[in-house]
């Protein structure tokens, strides 16, 4: 009796993660050509729906700067690969890597973007490998407000 207790609470703690739907995205595309369809997938994965529809705004408006000369091959090349680390390291998709995305954007509206994007890019991509998601989570937000 106990056996077959034992072997029915350990068979759906297997089926359980198989059952949920977890955010799947772990890499994108390094190829910026390719990366509103990989917007687009990230925004697909998120599960819950008032989110999603806040994320979807947000990549449509994201996705018209990034088509623009806003951003530089070299620059989008580098947020793609903060992104692919930020992944990588577990990030969410939603709100970590949209929140870094809400960030850039607003660094793209100051005058000093170009002259101080790959520090900014360089700093993130840093700290995304030695402090914990935490609190680079917070210097995001920290550096979206001076941005605004």
């Amino acid at each position: 009796m106990i056996r077959r207790l034992i072997f029915v609470i350990l068979t759906l703690f297997l089926f359980i993660p198989v059952a949920s739907k977890a955010q799947v995205v772990r890499e994108i595309s390094p190829q910026p050509a390719m990366f509103v369809n990989e917007l687009e997938r990230m925004v697909e994965s998120i599960n819950n729906r008032d989110k999603k529809k806040e994320a979807e705004a947000f990549a449509h408006q994201f996705s018209l700067m990034w088509t623009s000369d806003t951003l530089k091959d070299q620059q989008q090349k580098e947020v793609i690969i903060a992104i692919n680390q930020m992944l990588d390291k577990r990030y969410r998709v939603y709100p970590d890597v949209f929140e870094y995305l809400a960030t850039l954007q607003a660094f793209a509206r100051t005058e000093s973007f170009n002259d101080n994007f790959h520090g900014f890019s360089g700093g993130l991509q840093y700290f995304v490998q030695r402090q914990p998601r935490s609190r680079v989570m917070d210097m995001i937000k920290d550096y979206k407000g001076l941005f605004k």
